[in-house]
């Protein structure tokens, strides 16, 4: 969240490069004109999202089989401190696609993202989620993303928790508003419109974690 408070408007960045340069993360300028991407940054800009953006980059490349291939490779020819801060650009830019088409990030790990879903289900209760059970409010958002369609459940530790399938018990809810698996689910009612647009939100927040998007850009 502290990303996107720091972001505001991305409509206020018609394109990805103009968030980079915001950023500070945007290559920097020789003498000649000409720009130079060798890792360096101009660190002009919002020293907190450049922040962000570098933590979010060394959680993606230890936990992420495509950022950790890209880093490697990167690594090999400029050193691990510039490859960093090239994935780290990559990330913002994945980023200003992401809020700005509305779609979800190509690279996303759909289990990742529907955990954090979870987690924030829980973290609203069931009267935030105007009725629904967890397993519905995770499918619903999902959904929203185009994502996630094959995932049936989350484990968390030992435990399994169930994500009903459209159609199939997304109405439904238990006492603690998921149903663990080999449990009978019950009912749940309509969806909170306030929430509308929270769902990417959490999306760019997992993709931190994540991959790239349904379309990836090219940076």
């Amino acid at each position: 969240m502290l990303l996107l408070a720091a972001i505001g408007d991305i409509e206020r960045f018609d394109t990805p490069h103009k968030l980079v340069g915001y950023a500070g993360l945007g290559a920097r300028v020789h003498s000649s004109g000409e720009e130079h991407y060798g890792g360096r940054i101009t660190k002009q800009g919002r020293r907190d999202i450049r922040s962000t953006m570098v933590e979010a980059a060394w959680v993606a490349v230890g936990g992420h089989p495509y950022w950790k291939l890209l880093f490697e490779r990167l690594a090999v020819r400029v050193g691990k401190p510039k490859a960093i801060v090239a994935i780290a650009r990559k990330l913002l830019v994945v980023v200003w696609h992401v809020l700005t088409n509305q779609v979800a990030d190509r690279e996303a790990v759909a289990e990742q993202v529907a955990a954090k879903f979870l987690e924030w289900s829980w973290k609203l209760g069931r009267g935030n989620r105007a009725g629904l059970t967890s397993g519905a409010f995770i499918r619903r958002e999902l959904r929203r993303l185009q994502l996630g369609e094959n995932v049936t459940a989350i484990t968390r530790g030992k435990r399994q928790f169930a994500i009903p399938v459209i159609g199939e018990g997304a109405g439904q809810q238990s006492g603690n508003g998921i149903q663990a698996i080999g449990k009978e689910p019950a009912t749940a009612v309509a969806t909170a419109p306030h929430e509308e647009d929270r769902s990417l939100r959490v999306g760019v927040k997992a993709a931190s974690r994540p991959r790239s998007l349904r379309s990836r850009p090219d940076e």
